[in-house]
């Protein structure tokens, strides 16, 4: 099994943590489009975490080195390994071309960066 932690910045703040409260909220209050984006994301995090990075290019993608993303419907969800068995959601977008954004690489790259920097 592997371990899913959320990326948070030196003042508790997670993007990646907000997006998905948000998502639940709206669910709950019967919105359509967030139950299936919901239910999208929590089957491929299940997957993952049975699997890592074996779990298939539908469910997960290398994108550099050390960045992947998690892919749940037309989202994208960025993470990196920490500490064996350890992955960490960093952000998240909706996709919108067939390549990942440049733009948003760098920021998950950023974000990768001040956690490993903090924590390691």
């Amino acid at each position: 099994m592997y371990e899913i932690e959320y990326y948070e910045d030196r003042n508790g703040v997670s993007e990646i943590k907000a997006w998905i409260d948000d998502l639940e909220t709206r669910s709950r209050r019967g919105d359509k489009d967030a139950r299936i984006q919901i239910k999208q994301l929590y089957y491929v995090m299940t997957r993952f975490q049975q699997d890592g990075t074996r779990a298939g290019e539908s469910y997960v993608k290398r994108i550099t080195d050390e960045i992947y993303e998690l892919r749940p419907g037309d989202n994208r969800v960025m993470l990196f390994g920490w500490r064996g068995n350890q992955f960490v959601l960093l952000s998240y977008f909706r996709k919108q071309s067939q390549k990942t954004p440049p733009l948003e690489i760098a920021k998950a790259e950023h974000l990768m960066n001040d956690w490993t920097q903090r924590k390691g």
